[in-house]
């Protein structure tokens, strides 16, 4: 029997279970038994009786998947394993002409776009293997809505062909991180490399570049990035908050080793890592990124040993004590902006129909995903 039938004969389940409660009340009131029969008048027959057994069996083994996926739901590698088989899934069931077609270009380098747009913001972004899907229909919703704009691609564990066709894509340059030149807990093995290489990377880009903002390759663009180019004017950076406050998803040897105290943040939200942006002339945004990315190295404050997705988030959580700590007016006082950017793309709620909707907002093609 598949989950599916088993889903269908839910209502049957609950018929069945209280027939044999029926039972039990007529022996304990002494009177004769109700013949057992179901909402139809009909008697139960040894079918449906079997059948009672299988959904026992059933629901047995749910019990027990639902006791092992406690084990493995936050283990790293079994979330990428989730992730990559749900892409796999979509794709499945995508023509080769609905996936959604990158603009390819002559291979231009890292230092000739920061010389051709010296003012302008640089997108920046990064991805592995098991993102790289979600990779493509961000810079794809980025030559959309941003067909001017310039992107940097770090590869953080792509294979050959990925490498072979992000080198043909209009506006991006491709850069390899060098996790060979870095403490161990930036190694992807350890919790995606603990994040760490985020506020690396942008750091060192800020650095020959004046605007720079930061996407997760399971972001996607609605629209064009003029707000954030806004807010970048008005405050030198454009973070926004969550819903989350600081303590709950941050390990306390962070408040430790960082020499905070924890009940300090209790009303206060973390920040945003995902869509973050810094303009390098504004000091604010040169001593938020600096203290990011410096606090990046040392282990103790990223990534502690307590430190798991149960407890922490890593890059997140470190930019909020930050951001919290030293810049608590400025981060109190950034107003959220609609910038028109969605976040998560990359989860399993990341539905079919989510998937088909934005392949129809791209306007490049009329067939939509077969069911």
């Amino acid at each position: 029997m598949t989950l599916i039938e088993t889903i269908g004969d839910e209502n049957q389940s609950c018929f069945l279970d209280q027939i044999e409660e029926n039972k039990t009340i007529q022996q304990l009131a002494s009177l004769p038994p109700i013949p057992t029969t179901n909402f139809l008048g009909r008697k139960v027959t040894k079918q449906e009786k079997k059948l009672k057994e299988a959904l026992n069996q059933v629901k047995e083994t749910l019990r027990q998947v639902k006791i092992l996926w406690k084990d493995y739901e936050e283990n790293p590698l079994w979330r990428d394993y989730r992730i990559k088989t749900l892409w796999k899934d979509h794709l499945e069931k995508l023509k080769p002409e609905q996936l959604i077609p990158l603009k390819y270009a002559t291979p231009i380098e890292a230092e000739q776009l920061r010389e051709r747009d010296k003012d302008g913001l640089l997108l920046l972004t990064g991805a592995s293997s098991n993102h790289y899907i979600c990779l493509r229909q961000l810079l794809r919703s980025v030559q959309k809505y941003e067909p001017k704009t310039s992107v940097v691609v770090y590869d953080l564990g792509l294979d050959s062909e990925e490498r072979e066709e992000l080198l043909k894509v209009h506006n991006v340059s491709l850069k390899t991180f060098p996790f060979s030149s870095y403490p161990k807990h930036f190694k992807m093995s350890h919790f995606a490399g603990s994040y760490a290489w985020k506020p690396t990377i942008i750091y060192n880009e800020n650095k020959t570049h004046r605007k720079v903002i930061w996407l997760d390759a399971g972001n996607l663009l609605t629209r064009s990035l003029d707000d954030v180019r806004e807010a970048l004017k008005k405050n030198g950076i454009m973070i926004t908050q969550e819903n989350h406050y600081i303590p709950k998803w941050t390990a306390d040897k962070t408040f430790i080793n960082l020499s905070l105290n924890k009940s300090d943040f209790k009303t206060v939200k973390m920040a945003r890592a995902n869509i973050i942006a810094f303009d390098r002339e504004n000091p604010n945004s040169n001593s938020i990124l600096d203290s990011w990315a410096k606090e990046a190295l040392n282990k103790g404050s990223i990534s502690p040993d307590e430190a798991s997705l149960l407890n922490h988030r890593f890059d997140m959580s470190l930019l909020s004590l930050i951001m919290a700590s030293k810049h608590s007016t400025l981060f109190e006082s950034l107003k959220e902006i609609d910038h028109g950017i969605t976040v998560h793309n990359d989860k399993m709620r990341f539905r079919r129909l989510d998937l088909e909707n934005f392949l129809e907002s791209t306007e490049l093609t009329e067939d939509k995903i077969e069911t």
